[in-house]
């Protein structure tokens, strides 16, 4: 899964201390999806890249969530 801000934001570099509540959000968000598909039990993987030189597909600050 994708979880995505509404908030237009690059990447992690652009990420400022403003940031803090978007940024925390989408880490809870992630914990809530795991929960939902029944992955905290199993284990999941949260990731984020940071511009093209990592991987960086899309120019819209994202975390990946895999289980």
């Amino acid at each position: 899964m994708l979880i995505m801000p509404k908030v237009h934001i690059e990447h992690v570099g652009e990420l400022y201390a403003k940031h803090e509540s978007m940024a925390g959000h989408l880490l809870v968000v992630a914990g809530e999806l795991a929960r939902k598909e029944k992955l905290d039990k199993k284990g999941f993987r949260l990731a984020v890249n940071n511009g093209p030189g990592a991987g960086q597909e899309i120019a819209h600050l994202h975390i990946h969530l895999t289980g």
